[in-house]
């Protein structure tokens, strides 16, 4: 299993998400990743472009891109632009978006979910499409390109992995995942949820003609972490107040307890095919918990 950090950049200064990044790198991560918001955070793209030249090997991107606020053949081309200067090491993450506020606050159309994910099986057309044609033309209900050119082409071959992420896992984002994704990305919160996902998207992939085999699965997870138990407790409440749940029901939604419990949670993700984990840095978080998920993944690799 290849484990992620998501670090929720709203919560912390630049020179903290700095620190983040490399320690992600430095404590054995396969990759690390921001999110894509608009109000009270860093924009998610220029913060990546200026993050992947500090490190060497981590993977990193976007976890996800909403579709809605870049042109897709623009966004191709930045997305191409990175993976070049990374040397290969972009993820790119996209999903449908779903931030009502957001679109309103910032002045663009939303539409209703339906649309937006139609949208996004388009762009992911076009993106493709930049990204390995020499002079694309497409004509589309939404997005047309015409003999578009993009040079240099991405280092990664044929595209740089394309994750798509949902976090209700229902039948229409789960097709466009069965049609386009090398990732598919679910919010996870507990065994059952990610069980009855999966059988959403097996029957996307079957209607598609997909084997469900050849798509990496992937989760994102909350977490509590610490050594002991009155720690544990202190965790599990800081999470609360950043979710606004009761305690007992944060209990249930997110991975809690020591590394060796956390650890035998994660196992159980891995018995029911979980490929990888991506760990939720939320504001209430700190280097300490970053170090302990680092005895967590040591267990796995």
């Amino acid at each position: 299993m290849k484990f992620g950090v998501m670090i929720f950049q709203g919560g912390f200064t630049y020179p903290q998400i700095k620190e983040l990044w490399l320690k992600s790198e430095k404590f054995g991560f396969d990759s690390v990743w921001a999110y894509d918001h608009l109000n009270d955070c860093l924009e998610g793209w220029t913060l990546i472009s200026s993050l992947a030249p500090l490190s060497e090997n981590i993977r990193f991107g976007l976890m996800v891109t909403c579709n809605s606020y870049r042109h897709p053949p623009l966004l191709a081309k930045m997305a191409a632009t990175l993976d070049i200067i990374s040397n290969g090491r972009l993820e790119f993450g996209i999903g449908a978006g779903d931030a009502p506020s957001e679109y309103e606050g910032y002045g663009y159309p939303c539409p209703k979910a339906s649309t937006r994910i139609e949208q996004l099986e388009e762009a992911l057309r076009i993106i493709k499409m930049i990204w390995t044609e020499e002079r694309p033309t497409y004509r589309g209900k939404y997005y047309s390109i015409k003999e578009a050119r993009n040079k240099p082409k991405p280092v990664q071959k044929p595209h740089p992995p394309i994750w798509i992420g949902s976090l209700s896992g229902k039948r229409l984002i789960s097709r466009v995942a069965a049609l386009h994704a090398d990732v598919y990305n679910v919010r996870a919160w507990n065994p059952t949820d990610y069980l009855n996902k999966m059988e959403v998207f097996k029957e996307s992939c079957r209607s598609v003609g997909r084997r469900y085999e050849n798509v990496v699965k992937t989760i994102h997870v909350d977490f509590a972490i610490a050594r002991t138990r009155s720690k544990i407790k202190e965790k599990l409440r800081e999470y609360a107040e950043f979710r606004r749940l009761p305690v007992d029901e944060c209990k249930k939604v997110c991975i809690h307890g020591t590394p060796e419990t956390c650890a035998e949670k994660v196992k159980e993700y891995a018995d029911l095919g979980v490929q990888g984990m991506i760990w939720c840095f939320q504001p209430n978080k700190r280097m300490e918990d970053l170090q302990l998920l680092s005895e967590v993944i040591q267990q796995f690799k």
